[in-house]
C-alpha cells in the first residue's frame, strides 16, 4: 500500500455529473502531487451522473456511492471519514481549483499562521469576475458566512466538532462548521489571490437557503449561542445587544485607526489541549510534535485521573502496572501506538498484570507483541491497528529532498549517550555525526535526514529512520548500561521486538562489540541491506491514520456531540 496522501479532497456530487471531469482534471493540475481525490456520489435523480461516477476511472481518485440521497454535509462527512490525508479540502463537482490553490494554502497552514486556509473568490460560467466578500473577522462572521467551503484544514478539527451538521440540510451547513471550528480556537487566514474557481449556473444551494434565512439563522444560533453571547449578539438576528455595545464598537475603529490593532475583529477562544500520557520525556517531545501537527493543537500532560487521556509511548506498563486497583467508571484512556516493554509483568514485578485503573479503548499498539499480551488480558484486540506513531515522523519535515552531508549518523539513547563506543566510531570514520535523540523534534529530524545510514540504540530513533526512509540498524546496549558485558537480552530489545513485530520481521542487530569495530565496509552493507520497505510502512501508517481517535468520527457519536 503507497504511503497515506497528505491532502484529501473530498468532492461530493449530485446531478453534477457533466461537470465533474473539470472538477477532477483541476485537482490533478495541482503543483502539489501528494493529494487524493475522494468522490462521493449522494444518489443523482438526472439519470446519468450516477454512472459517470461508478465509471471513472481517475489517478489517485476513489469513489463512493450512497444508496440514498443524504444531503451535502453527510456527503462530506462520508468522503472525509475515508480520507486518508491529514489535511481535508471539501471542492463541490462543479467548482474548480487554480493549479497552485492546494501549494499556497498548504504552506500557510503549516506555518501555524491559521488553522483553516482559503482565498478570494472567481466565478465562471454566467457570470463572471472576483467576489466582493469582505476578509476574516470574528464578528463579521457571526452575521453572515466569510469562508467558501473549499477551504483547506486538518482532519483532526472536522473530527474534534463532529463532523457537519446533517440537520442543516436546508443549507448554511457551511457556515455552521466554520463557526464550530472557531468556538474550538480554530483561526481563519485568507490567501488574497483568486484561487478558488466558482461555477455560476443558476439557483444554487445558497439561494435555496436565502427563502429559509430565518429559521436557519435560528439554528445556528442556538448550536453557537455562547459564542455569539461572548461577542454582544443577543439574539439570531445578529445586531449588537446594546448601544453601549455600538460606542465599544466605535471605540474599536478608531483603535485600529490609530494604533492598527483590529481589536473589533475579535479573536477566537484558546485551543483545548490534548492530555498526553507518554512514559519516557524523549517519546514525549517527537510523539507531541506529531500530534501538534496532526491536530494544530497544543499537548499538556494527563495528570488529572478524571480527564480523557491520550496513551502512548511506553505507558501502557504504568497503567496497568502502576496503579494496581480496579478500574473505576471514570473517562477512558484511548491508547494510539503504545507498547509494554516486557512480555509479561512478571518480568519486571514478579507478578501477574493487575486490572487497569482505567478503561482503555485500544484504537492501536505498537507491535504485535503488546497486542498478544492485552489479549492474554482479556482485552478484545479484533479491531485494534499496530504500529509505532513515531511513523509519521515526515509530516513533521519539508517534503523536499533532503541534503545528504554525513555518511553515518549515530543516535544513542538517552541512556547510552555516555556510552563510549558511539563517540569511538565517530572519532574513527569520516563523516560521521552524533545526534541527541534529546531536544526539539524537528530538530531532530532535520539531523536524521542529513545522513546516508543511521545506526541507533533507540527505538524512537529506528522508528523515524524508518519514516524518513533512511537505511538504519539498531544496537543492543546492555541492560546494565555502559560498561556492562553485553548480552542478547538488552534493555530495549521487548521494544525493539515489538516495534518490527508490526512489519513481520526480525531485521539485524549489532552488538555493542560490533559498534566499537565498525567500518566504513560494514556501513556500506546496512546501506544495502536494512532500507525500509516504503510499502510496508506506508501500510502501517495509513492502519495509524484510520484509527487515531483524534481524526475519526464514529457516526453514533458524531450525532450525539452535534445534536441541539
Amino acid at each position: 500500500m503507497p504511503a497515506a496522501p497528505l491532502v484529501s479532497v473530498v468532492m461530493p456530487c449530485f446531478n453534477q455529473g457533466r461537470f465533474i471531469a473539470e472538477a477532477i482534471a483541476s485537482v490533478h493540475a495541482q503543483t502539489v502531487d501528494d493529494v487524493e481525490i475522494v468522490v462521493v456520489e449522494d444518489c443523482s435523480t438526472d439519470g446519468f451522473t450516477r454512472d459517470v461516477v461508478r465509471t471513472l476511472s481517475c489517478a489517485r481518485t476513489t469513489t463512493i456511492l450512497h444508496d440514498v440521497n443524504r444531503g451535502v454535509a453527510a456527503a462530506r462527512n462520508t468522503g472525509i471519514r475515508a480520507a486518508r490525508g491529514v489535511y481535508v479540502l471539501p471542492l463541490d463537482a462543479d467548482d474548480r481549483l487554480a493549479p497552485e490553490f492546494v501549494a499556497r494554502t498548504l504552506a500557510v497552514l503549516e506555518s501555524g499562521r491559521a488553522d483553516v486556509v482559503y482565498s478570494r473568490v472567481r466565478y465562471f460560467g454566467t457570470r463572471t469576475g472576483d467576489s466582493a466578500v469582505e476578509p476574516f473577522s470574528v464578528r463579521g462572521m457571526l452575521r453572515h458566512n466569510l469562508v467558501v467551503n473549499t477551504a483547506l484544514y486538518r482532519k483532526a478539527a472536522w473530527a474534534e466538532v463532529g463532523g457537519y451538521a446533517s440537520v442543516m440540510q436546508a443549507g448554511l451547513e457551511d457556515w455552521e462548521f466554520w463557526l464550530s471550528l472557531l468556538e474550538r480556537g480554530n483561526r481563519f487566514l485568507r490567501v488574497e489571490s483568486p484561487l478558488f474557481l466558482y461555477r455560476q449556473h443558476g439557483p444554487s444551494r445558497s439561494h435555496s437557503a436565502n427563502e429559509a434565512q430565518a429559521r436557519l439563522r435560528e439554528s445556528i444560533f442556538a448550536r453557537h449561542r455562547d459564542l455569539y453571547r461572548r461577542h454582544g449578539f443577543a439574539d439570531a438576528r445578529q445586531r449588537p445587544r446594546t448601544a453601549v455595545e455600538r460606542r465599544l464598537r466605535r471605540l474599536a475603529r478608531l483603535t485600529k485607526a490609530v494604533c492598527g490593532w483590529d481589536c473589533a475583529a475579535g479573536r477566537p477562544p484558546a485551543k483545548r489541549p490534548i492530555p498526553l500520557a507518554a512514559a519516557a520525556p524523549r517519546g514525549h517531545a517527537l510523539h507531541a510534535a506529531i500530534l501538534r501537527r496532526l491536530t494544530g493543537r497544543p499537548i499538556g500532560a494527563a495528570t488529572a485521573p478524571d480527564q480523557p487521556t491520550l496513551c502512548m509511548g511506553d505507558a501502557l506498563e504504568p497503567h496497568l502496572l502502576g496503579r494496581g486497583v480496579p478500574a473505576t467508571g471514570g473517562p477512558p484512556v484511548a491508547v494510539w501506538g503504545a507498547g509494554f516493554v516486557a512480555a509479561a509483568a512478571a518480568v519486571l514485578h514478579g507478578a501477574a498484570d493487575p486490572p487497569a485503573a482505567r478503561p482503555l479503548v485500544l484504537h492501536a499498539v505498537r507491535g504485535r507483541l503488546s497486542l498478544a499480551r492485552l489479549r492474554a488480558l482479556g482485552y478484545d484486540v479484533a479491531r485494534t491497528a499496530v504500529g509505532d506513531p513515531a511513523l509519521l515522523a515526515g509530516l513533521l519535515v519539508p517534503r523536499t529532498a533532503p541534503r545528504r552531508r554525513f555518511r553515518l549518523g549515530l543516535v544513542p539513547d538517552a541512556a547510552d549517550r555516555r556510552e563510549p563506543a558511539f563517540t569511538h566510531v565517530r572519532g574513527r570514520l569520516p563523516a560521521t555525526r552524533l545526534i541527541s535523540i534529546v531536544g526539539p523534534a524537528e530538530r531532530f529530524l532535520t539531523s536524521l535526514r542529513e545522513c546516508d545510514v543511521v545506526v541507533t540504540s533507540c527505538p524512537h530513533a529506528v522508528a523515524a529512520a524508518d519514516a524518513l526512509g533512511i537505511p538504519n540498524v539498531h544496537v543492543r546496549v546492555p541492560a546494565g548500561g555502559p560498561g556492562a558485558a553485553c548480552r542478547s537480552d538488552d534493555r530495549h530489545a521487548y521494544r525493539f521486538d515489538d516495534y518490527f513485530s508490526a512489519f513481520g520481521v526480525r531485521p539485524p542487530s549489532l552488538a555493542l562489540e560490533d559498534l566499537r569495530t565498525l567500518s566504513a565496509d560494514d556501513v556500506a552493507r546496512i546501506e544495502s541491506s536494512c532500507r525500509p520497505d516504503p510499502d510496508a510502512v506506508g501500510s502501517v501508517v495509513a492502519g495509524l491514520l484510520a484509527s487515531c481517535p483524534l481524526t475519526a468520527v464514529d457516526a453514533d457519536a458524531a450525532a450525539m456531540s452535534r445534536a441541539a
